[in-house]
C-alpha cells in the first residue's frame, strides 16, 4: 500500500526514532497528544475501552507475517517448527493458505532472519502484512479470472493473485521449469511511476514461469485503458463496445493518508491531518470509477486503504454506491475463515485540521469559494454521509481492521460487485469512459518460426519477441496474447514487461522471466 503525507516527497525525516521510547516493548508517542489521537477522540467510531487498546497497539511494532508460496518449503518450515529451534509464537494465518504469523522478536533471531531472507529472494515466500492479503482472499480468484491490480507496487498483492490462477498447481515446485499447463486467467498489474513500474517488475521475476501469465503495464488509474475498446472511436457500435468491462476482478488498492500504517511508519504520528483524507477523496474516487467501469457486469472489485479516515473510506463507497452500478457484497470469505472485523461507518463527521466539524451547508458543496479557505478547491458532496437509508446500512457490509482485533495495522476493505455499466456521456471530465491513445511503449513481435506451433501439444506458449530485431524471446500464454497484443485496443496498454523469457537458441525456458527492455 503506498500512503501520502506532507512529507511524501521528501527525504525521510532524520530522528524519527525520537519521537518513541521503547517500554517494556511498546514505543510511546509524543508527550503531546498528536493529531491524530485527537481526531479519533473527537469521531469517536470506538469504545473508550476500544480506543485505550487501539492506542496501544498502535505504539507497538507489527508481528512479522509473510506467505509461503512453495509446498515443499511449508513441509520444511514445518519440520523446523517441530524441532523447536526458539519460541517464534508461529501461527497459521486465519483464511490465507500457507500464511504464518510470528512474534514480534522472532524477526530477530539470526536462523529465522536468514531463513525469511533466503526464500524471499528465491521467490519461495512473500513478505506481506496480514491485511494486505485479505482484499485477494475476498476476491475469490479462480484460474479463469481475468485480473487487474490497478496501483500494484510493491507487488505483494499481484504475486497473491497469480498464484491465486495456478493454485490447481499448488503442490508442484514454483521455480521448477517443467512443463505447466497454464490456467486460462492472467493478470495485469499497473503502476503509475515508471521506475516502480520496472521495480515491481523485478520483483515479478521470482513468480518464474507464472509469468507467463503477467504482464506490468505503467498508466494513470484514473485513465487505465480498455482493451474492448478501439483506438479511435466515434459511432456508437464502438461506443456500446467501449463501455463493456475488461476483468473479472480488479484489486483498487488506492494511495491513502496511510494513519493506519502508524505501527510500522512513526512519522505518521507527527505528519497526520484530516485534511489528508479530505485531498485524497477525490482521486481515490475517480480510481474507483474508473476499476468499476474496467469490469464485467457481474466482476468483483475490491476497494481498500490502510487508513482508518472515513472520507477515504466509506465516503468513497457510498459515492460509488448512489451510481447504482454496484452493489456491496458481505466479506464471506472472513466470516468463514473466523477472522474478526469490525462493520464500515454509517455516520461520520467531517473535520478540518483544527477539528473543527465542517457542514455541507457550510461550505456550500459546489462551484463556489468555501469557508476552509478562497484558495481551497470547492469540497465535493460525497465527503459527507450519505442520506438515503438504504446506502446507510449497505456501509456496514464494509470491513474496518482494528489493529487489536487481530494484532494487525489498520485496514479497510469494501467487496463491490457491479451490476450495471456507467451512461454513456459525451464528457470525458469524472466520466469512467476515458480516451486513452495508442502506448508509446508496446512493441510486441511474434515469432514467425513458432507462430505455427503456438497450437501444438510441444508448447502451451505463444512466443514473442521485443522489437523487430531483438533476440530475447518471451512466452506468453493464449490468454495474456489476446489480451496484451491481438484485442481490439491492445495497442494502447504501455507495457513494460510482459510474459516469462525463453532463450533463442534453445528454446527452453529459463528459470526467470525478465523485463522487456
Amino acid at each position: 500500500m503506498r500512503t501520502l503525507n506532507a512529507n511524501s516527497n521528501s527525504k525521510k525525516l532524520r530522528g524519527e526514532r525520537s519521537l518513541h521510547v521503547s517500554t517494556m516493548g511498546f514505543r510511546r508517542p509524543p508527550s503531546m497528544v498528536s493529531t491524530f489521537e485527537a481526531y479519533l477522540r473527537t469521531e469517536n467510531f470506538l469504545s473508550a475501552e476500544d480506543h485505550s487498546k487501539l492506542l496501544l497497539y498502535l505504539r507497538s511494532p507489527l508481528p512479522t507475517s509473510f506467505r509461503i508460496r512453495s509446498e515443499a518449503v511449508h513441509r520444511d518450515w514445518l519440520r523446523m517448527m517441530q524441532q523447536g529451534k526458539s519460541d517464534l509464537g508461529a501461527v497459521p494465518l486465519k483464511g490465507i493458505e500457507r500464511g504464518w504469523k510470528l512474534n514480534k522478536d522472532a524477526s530477530e533471531e539470526p536462523w529465522v532472519r536468514k531463513w525469511l531472507s533466503g526464500e524471499t529472494k528465491k521467490g519461495r515466500v512473500s513478505r506481506q502484512e496480514y491485511v494486505s492479503m485479505l482484499p485477494v482472499l475476498l476476491l475469490d480468484i479462480e484460474p479463469h479470472h481475468v485480473v487487474l491490480d490497478m496501483y500494484a507496487s510493491p507487488g505483494s498483492k499481484t504475486t497473491q493473485a497469480v498464484d491465486a490462477l495456478y493454485r490447481l498447481h499448488d503442490g508442484e515446485d514454483i521455480t521448477s521449469d517443467a512443463s505447466l499447463e497454464p490456467p486460462e486467467g492472467l493478470c495485469i498489474a499497473n503502476e503509475l511511476d515508471a521506475k516502480r513500474a520496472y521495480v515491481l517488475a523485478a520483483r515479478c521475476k521470482l513468480l518464474g514461469q507464472r509469468c507467463a501469465s503477467l504482464a506490468v503495464a505503467c498508466h494513470n488509474a484514473t485513465k487505465f485503458p480498455n482493451v474492448n475498446a478501439p483506438l479511435v472511436s466515434s459511432s456508437r457500435s464502438s461506443k456500446d463496445v467501449a463501455s463493456r468491462g475488461s476483468y473479472d476482478r480488479i484489486i483498487c488498492d488506492v494511495p491513502c493518508s496511510g494513519d493506519g500504517t502508524l505501527r510500522k511508519d512513526v512519522k505518521v504520528w507527527r505528519t497526520w491531518h484530516p485534511s489528508y483524507g479530505m485531498a485524497l477523496h477525490p482521486l481515490q474516487l475517480r480510481i474507483a470509477k474508473r476499476g468499476i467501469a474496467l469490469l464485467k457486469i457481474g466482476g468483483i472489485m475490491t476497494y481498500s486503504t490502510c487508513s482508518f479516515h472515513p472520507l477515504e473510506n466509506e465516503a468513497v463507497v457510498s459515492a460509488l454506491l448512489e451510481t447504482g452500478c454496484v452493489e456491496i457484497l458481505p466479506p464471506t470469505k472472513l466470516d468463514q475463515a473466523g477472522i474478526i472485523y469490525r462493520p464500515g461507518l454509517q455516520h461520520w463527521m467531517v473535520l478540518d485540521d483544527d477539528l473543527n466539524e465542517v457542514t455541507c451547508e457550510e461550505v456550500t458543496c459546489g462551484p463556489k469559494k468555501n469557508r476552509l479557505g478562497k484558495n481551497k478547491a470547492p469540497l465535493p458532496k460525497s465527503l459527507w454521509p450519505p442520506e438515503q437509508k438504504r446506502i446507510q446500512e449497505d456501509l456496514t457490509r464494509c470491513v474496518r481492521m482494528v489493529p487489536h482485533d487481530n494484532d494487525t495495522g489498520g485496514f479497510f476493505i469494501a467487496v463491490l460487485r457491479k451490476i450495471r455499466n456507467f451512461p454513456m456521456s459525451s464528457k470525458q471530465n469524472g466520466n469512467p469512459l476515458v480516451v486513452t491513445p495508442k502506448a508509446a511503449h508496446h512493441e510486441l513481435h511474434l515469432v514467425d518460426d513458432r507462430a505455427s506451433n503456438e497450437s501444438s501439444s510441444e508448447s502451451p506458449y505463444i512466443h514473442y519477441k521485443r522489437g523487430p530485431t531483438g533476440s530475447r524471446i518471451f512466452a506468453l500464454t493464449p490468454s495474456l496474447s489476446q489480451h496484451v497484443h491481438q484485442s481490439i485496443g491492445s495497442a494502447k496498454l504501455n507495457l513494460v514487461y510482459s510474459g516469462w523469457e525463453e532463450t533463442s537458441s534453445t528454446g527452453k525456458a529459463e528459470k526467470n522471466a525478465t523485463t522487456n527492455t
